[in-house]
């Protein structure tokens, strides 16, 4: 494993890779944050 550099939010600025990604989801922000603050309901990627 590559060893890790601690950095501060400024790097997200001048970061060399930067990935952004959106989604339309036909839910509330509440039912969002429903799901999202309930570990039992994410993928589990053991499929």
């Amino acid at each position: 494993m590559l060893p890790c550099e601690r950095v501060d939010l400024g790097f997200i600025e001048t970061a060399p890779y930067r990935f952004r990604n959106s989604v339309e989801l036909a839910i509330t922000p509440e039912q969002l944050f429903e799901v999202l603050a309930d570990p039992q309901s994410w993928p589990s990627g053991r499929r």
